[in-house]
């Protein structure tokens, strides 16, 4: 049996740009002996015009999607909340156990166990699009299937190509947006004390979502002193920022 690994930061700063869980990763960091840096970068907008869920609402009660994609916690819900404004909850529910539900990750299976569903597929960790891509591969080939796909923030133009590529017939269905919060002060905070500790030495920062803002500000901050450096491994974007 492997040994339990042990963490603990001893006394090292550590940032964190979560938005919606802010003050329980901070507690966690705390309680594994670090020194939180709180500074949310994003925040989620729904979008104003509908016309998309709408429209997969109709093909949904039709019988028209067979797989639908759940890529994230908060957008599954949000879809289910936008169809409970035009159709009777049950006959929602009948509809989409019609169909096979692909979860990406815990957030989404949550999501749909508050719903009174299950996945029909999870995803393995770390839940990318390539490892969500081998799982129907696996055990749901997509050919000739009208897929739906709940997006979150901006759009995966990968996995939907990986999609098409298979046969599938794919319906992208946005949820939301991404937004720079209103007060940016706690970033430009974050990003002043993450300048003056790397000096010379890289920091990398993870997650497609937050690498336009971290450079756009990191280039604000000082562009003379700043080198940045982008690079994807898999579908996550890699930043790094370090002085010259």
């Amino acid at each position: 049996m492997s040994e339990m690994v042990k963490v603990d930061f001893q006394g090292l700063t550590v940032a964190t740009f979560e938005s919606r869980m802010a003050t329980e990763i901070s507690r966690l960091i705390e309680r594994y002996g670090g020194r939180p840096l709180v500074a949310p970068v994003l925040r989620e907008i729904p979008l104003g015009d509908n016309s998309i869920v709408h429209e997969f609402g109709a093909r949904l009660m039709a019988g028209r999607i067979d797989l639908l994609i759940l890529l994230t916690g908060i957008g599954a819900t949000t879809l289910f909340d936008l169809l409970k404004t035009r159709y009777p909850w049950p006959t929602v529910l009948t509809a989409l156990q019609r169909c096979t539900i692909v979860a990406r990750g815990p957030k989404p299976v949550a999501a749909l166990k508050a719903a009174g569903l299950q996945a029909t597929l999870t995803v393995p960790e770390p839940n990318t699009w390539i490892d969500l891509i081998s799982t129907l591969d696996k055990h749901r080939p997509v050919k000739e299937l009208r897929v739906a796909v709940q997006e979150y923030g901006i759009s995966n133009p990968d996995l939907l190509r990986a999609l098409e590529q298979r046969g599938a017939e794919v319906f992208p269905v946005p949820i939301y947006k991404w937004a720079l919060l209103e007060d940016l002060a706690p970033i430009r905070h974050a990003l002043d004390e993450i300048m003056a500790a790397v000096r010379s030495t890289p920091i990398t920062l993870l997650t497609r979502k937050n690498l336009a803002v971290w450079t756009a500000l990191a280039k604000t901050a000082d562009p003379q002193s700043v080198r940045i450096s982008t690079r994807f491994i898999e579908d996550d974007s890699l930043v790094t920022i370090s002085h010259r």
